[in-house]
């Protein structure tokens, strides 16, 4: 699927209505994207190469998006200028579909279901015990960016983060953790401050208390709740040697991040940061040529 929306990306074409019954299988098991009925052909401008509502009729005479509500991007419900990232935000939705069973906005009527599509975060819960991958948590999430500058550049760099991916269900362990005991309140609590992050009103909570009391077995329980619901969980420790670097976790937690996400993706969410953080972590310098020294 992804080859094919390379193909007319490439082409200069984007589809404008992807959706799983224009995806169809063959009986020599070939995908083909199917209908290009609302295709239209890209053109240059001072953005890049954009389709603009004047340039193509996305719009319709009565005012009317064209296409399927439930499997548009953002911009393109609300009529601004599309490129070949809208394709991604629907391809995006079919991958969740793929992956984890049902659609991350879908509500219970079609302007609920748009609303969600335009506000709210894509809900990436797996049915069953599985959970995905965390490359493929993150790799979802941007693809599902409200903001276009947010999301991949092209199908070739999707591509390319998907051949790198492991198969879903690689942490399925973390769900066979048993729920702590005497900490219904704590854990209750914490998973109202993980519906909030989930809802972007996210915040910093700490877990304090003697050690024994089962701090860490409850924040495992709340890691495999936040991996159940789509969320990428990165793991320090602090060192209670004396003299130890009061950074260690954070670092921890890059090498962790190194270890499981693509790249490039990584160097993505860096951003601007990345040369202070290869300050703390010079091995980052080694792997990305590219960071800046810091200033």
């Amino acid at each position: 699927m992804a080859e094919a929306i390379e193909e007319a990306h490439t082409a200069k074409l984007i589809h404008r209505d992807l959706k799983p019954t224009n995806i169809m299988l063959t009986g020599q098991g070939h995908v083909k994207v199917m209908d290009f009925g609302l295709a239209r052909r890209l053109h240059p401008n001072e953005h890049g190469e954009t389709l603009s509502a004047a340039q193509d009729a996305q719009l319709t005479a009565a005012g009317i998006v064209v296409g399927t509500p439930d499997y548009m991007s953002p911009e393109q419900l609300t009529g601004a200028p599309l490129d070949g990232r809208s394709d991604l935000f629907a391809f995006g939705i079919i991958l969740c579909e793929l992956l984890i069973g049902k659609h991350p906005f879908r509500r219970g009527s079609g302007p609920e279901t748009m609303s969600a599509i335009l506000r709210d975060a894509p809900s990436l819960s797996v049915s069953g015990s599985g959970v995905l991958s965390p490359g493929l948590m993150v790799l979802i999430r941007r693809l599902l960016a409200k903001a276009p500058d947010e999301r991949y550049r092209s199908m070739t760099e999707v591509r390319t983060d998907l051949g790198t991916q492991t198969v879903p269900g690689a942490a399925e362990a973390l769900q066979s953790l048993a729920k702590p005991i005497g900490r219904d309140a704590e854990r209750d609590q914490l998973l109202r401050h993980l519906d909030a992050a989930l809802a972007g009103r996210g915040s910093l909570v700490l877990i304090g208390g003697e050690p024994g009391i089962g701090k860490t077995h409850l924040t495992r329980a709340i890691l495999a709740e936040a991996a159940r619901r789509g969320c990428f969980g990165v793991v320090g420790h602090c060192s209670e040697v004396e003299g130890a670097p009061p950074y260690i976790p954070f670092i921890e937690t890059l090498e962790f991040a190194a270890r499981v996400l693509p790249r490039d993706l990584l160097r993505h969410y860096l951003g601007e940061s990345a040369s202070e953080i290869a300050r703390l972590m010079p091995e980052l310098r080694r792997m990305y040529p590219d960071i800046p020294p810091p200033i």
